[in-house]
């Protein structure tokens, strides 16, 4: 939400003070304090791993061999998740 307004920042000055708010809103509510390190695995649900394929920005994945090679069990991938999100531990 915050990333579509950038844009207009500029064009419309009114808005600086809701990104001020959404961002001090955003950096509250995502703070590594809130948030619980899991384990992602290879048993991790389909919609994680599709998130992690889609959305990894340090190494590219090239396809679901890609991902389930680095998700091995000799292997360690976490990520930082919203405890109210989780659905199962």
């Amino acid at each position: 939400m915050r990333a579509d307004m950038l844009p207009y920042l500029k064009a419309d000055k009114r808005l600086h003070a809701l990104d001020v708010e959404m961002e001090y809103m955003f950096s509250t509510w995502f703070d590594v304090g809130f948030l619980d390190l899991r384990r992602i695995s290879w048993d991790s649900p389909a919609s994680l791993i599709e998130k992690l394929i889609k959305y990894e920005a340090v190494h590219d994945i090239k396809s679901w061999a890609d991902v389930k090679n680095r998700l091995d069990s000799d292997r360690r991938c976490y990520g930082f998740f919203i405890p109210a999100c989780l659905t199962s531990r």
